[in-house]
């Protein structure tokens, strides 16, 4: 079962690859990082040191899957020794990855949340959306429990859902997108930027492919995001 949702999510990351934008958007929020953290030493080095159990592609050359059109993917399986299963192109390219973002919103929660149970408090700036913006529906004033809001995130998309946790896991908006920018320099996606918890297109704001299965290895990790997935 769990090799099939994650065949399913590594799907969805290849479609939305293909949707979105390719655009180079690296710039000085991570150009320092980048410089600091990676360029020290080469990618095997690197992933000796910080993710020795991951398969990192070649930056060098791409390892390509037929007819697929896309600007940029990657595509894995989850043992790493069966590296025939590895394909890849572009896999470090930044790319704005639009409601991707709230894998990285959903996994700062599970990460910093103590208690799912805990009612969270809806406020009029996080149901002020675009009529054209993804939903969970949630109305200003309403008290709705973490995991609720975690089920309103991930299935229907809902921006007011990723603004009403990003407003309440530490009292403080900013506070949340600094979790979120901490958390991945933790799992060394380092070559992401993250302005806001719902996606919502910003030149600081952008990802990877590889990034995005980094963000995805760890959320794996949670029962209730199999749950959710489900």
């Amino acid at each position: 079962m769990y090799k099939k949702i994650f065949k399913n999510l590594i799907v969805i990351f290849l479609i939305l690859s293909i949707m979105t934008s390719c655009t180079n958007l690296e710039d000085k929020y991570n150009s320092d990082r980048l410089k600091e953290n990676l360029w020290m030493a080469d990618v095997e080095q690197f992933a000796d040191g910080f993710a020795s159990e991951l398969f990192v592609p070649s930056e060098t050359s791409d390892s390509l899957v037929e007819n697929v059109s896309a600007e940029s993917y990657y595509v894995s399986s989850s043992n790493r020794k069966v590296s025939d299963f590895v394909r890849y192109k572009n896999p470090y390219k930044q790319v704005s990855i639009a409601s991707l973002t709230k894998l990285m919103t959903a996994l700062v929660v599970l990460e910093n949340c103590k208690d799912l149970e805990e009612y969270y408090y809806v406020s009029s700036d996080a149901v002020a959306l675009e009529r054209t913006a993804s939903k969970a529906d949630l109305k200003a004033g309403d008290r709705v429990k973490v995991i609720d809001l975690l089920y309103g995130l991930l299935l229907p998309s809902g921006n007011d859902a990723a603004i009403a946790l990003a407003e309440n896991l530490d009292k403080n908006y900013d506070n949340f997108i600094i979790l979120m920018n901490n958390e991945a320099e933790k799992i060394g996606a380092l070559r992401s930027h993250f302005y806001n918890p719902h996606g919502l297109d910003s030149q600081y704001h952008y990802s990877t492919c590889y990034d995005l299965y980094l963000i995805i290895r760890k959320l794996m990790k949670y029962p209730l995001f199999y749950k959710i997935s489900n």
